[in-house]
Formats: structure tokens, sequence, C-alpha cells
């Protein structure tokens, strides 16, 4: 069974109130890995909205309600969910390194073998870069009708990642 949770923290608690206070968002719970579209998207347009909109919260002790407006600090996801949500190849695929363009080399270890990236080989990501390589990837699967969608490229913006 495969479970892929969406916490929030809020930053402004003090640290130790942060970890005692997650907030449950959203869970994928299948057999199988999400559609990044399907999990990802409703939580991404409320996020946008509570960016450029905010929300009023009445405060106690205050007459009049404050609006306060959500930014996305960072998203720590696993090395299995990144490159699904960032549409790049996985960590351990050729040019699978999600801050350079280095294709890696394939090492034999006992009766298998692995990828690795040489450090500082390949020139670095650029987020235009990206967003061009998400545009050919969007061209392709119109031209050849790939199954298979993640996440639009756009949710990046809201979704620094580490």
């Amino acid at each position: 069974m495969s479970v892929w949770p969406i916490q929030l923290m809020l930053n402004e608690l003090p640290y130790r109130e942060q970890r005692e206070n997650i907030i449950l968002v959203g869970l994928w719970f299948s057999p199988s890995k999400p559609d990044m579209n399907t999990i990802l998207s409703p939580f991404v347009q409320e996020l946008c909205k509570l960016h450029s909109e905010g929300i009023d919260i009445q405060l106690l002790g205050q007459n009049s309600p404050t609006n306060f407006k959500i930014y996305i600090l960072i998203s720590s996801v696993d090395s299995v969910a990144r490159p699904m949500i960032q549409r790049t190849k996985q960590f351990n695929g050729k040019f699978g390194c999600s801050y350079c363009l280095n294709e890696g080399v394939i090492r034999d270890v006992g009766r298998g073998s692995f990828r690795v990236y040489l450090g500082d080989v390949g020139p670095k990501r650029t987020l235009e870069q990206h967003f061009a390589d998400c545009n050919s990837i969007d061209q392709l699967e119109v031209k050849y009708k790939w199954s298979q969608r993640n996440i639009s490229c756009i949710t990046i913006r809201y979704l620094p990642f580490i």
C-alpha cells in the first residue's frame, strides 16, 4: 500500500510548537503512486488563492478581522516524489540530478549497478530552462498521447523544493 501525505507547518510558531502542530491537509492512499495533478492541483489552487487574496481571521481582543496571506517557504519531499512533481527523471536516471544537467555514469557493484553524478560536471539547471523543458514535454504528450501526466510546471513557482 502506498501512502502520500501533504503536511503543513506554520513558520511563525516557535520551533517546539511547529513540531507539535503539523497539519495534515491531504492524504493519498492507494496500491500505486498518485497522479500528481490529482493529489496536488486542488491544494495548489487553494494556496494560490490564499497567497493572492489571503484569509480574514478575527483575532481575540480585536474589533475587526485581520487579513493573513499565505506564503510557501519550502516544500520538503522524498527522492521518489521530487521528480514526479518537478517533471524530471528520477534520481537514478540519466540527467536525474535536480540541480544540474549532469548525465551521470553507471558504476557496477556486485551483481548490480547504479548511476552516480560526479560533482560540478554539468551546467546548473535554471528555472527558465526547466519551464522550456516542461513545455516540450507538454507538446510531446499531446503528440504521443502519453497517459502519465505530472503536476503543471507552474506549481514550482509556489512549491520551492529541497
